[in-house]
């Protein structure tokens, strides 16, 4: 069951969302708004028509290191990567508010603009495109040791879930 507080906490959301429907509205416009940028671009946006715009990069690594790049230049955005998605699947999600700005999105875009060449061949070879384009040798060895995403694929690759078969009666 929901703790009261949570209940009490979503509850006050949707009433401020029904009091300020400028915000919603707003927050859709921002995102098509950002969507159809990156499908200009020749970003994939997946059909997504919700205020998280995903950007569909495919290469595992290539999502970490546009995002820590992104970062640095002030743009925060998501890698979704193996296991939450399937391998060669990864995505980058932008979470879209009605408090950004069209100089917000545009810095975003720019931002993703920079490493468009990156994102499409990643696309194009999901987890074989080189990161080095995007990295210099200190980041990219910096991203190894936080992540050393071999070790955690053989470990996640390795380990079945200890699930029951179902019984059927």
């Amino acid at each position: 069951s929901l703790a009261p507080a949570c209940a009490a906490s979503a509850f006050r959301a949707l009433e401020f969302l029904m009091e300020h429907p400028e915000l919603v509205k707003r927050n859709h416009e921002n995102a098509a708004y950002l969507r159809h940028r990156f499908n200009d671009i020749g970003f994939d946006t997946m059909g997504s028509e919700t205020c998280v715009v995903p950007v569909f990069i495919g290469d595992d690594q290539v999502a970490i290191a546009v995002c820590q790049q992104l970062l640095e230049h002030g743009v925060f955005t998501t890698p979704v990567c193996y296991p939450a998605v399937p391998k060669g699947q990864a995505v980058i999600r932008c979470s879209v508010m009605a408090t950004h700005t069209r100089d917000d999105l545009d810095k975003a875009v720019a931002g993703f603009n920079e490493f468009k060449d990156t994102i499409l061949e990643a696309n194009r070879n999901p987890n074989s495109s080189p990161v080095i384009a995007l990295l210099d040798e200190q980041n990219l060895e910096e991203i190894e040791k936080q992540v050393n995403f071999e070790n955690l694929r053989r470990g996640l690759d390795s380990k079945k879930p200890n699930i029951p078969q179902a019984v059927s009666r």
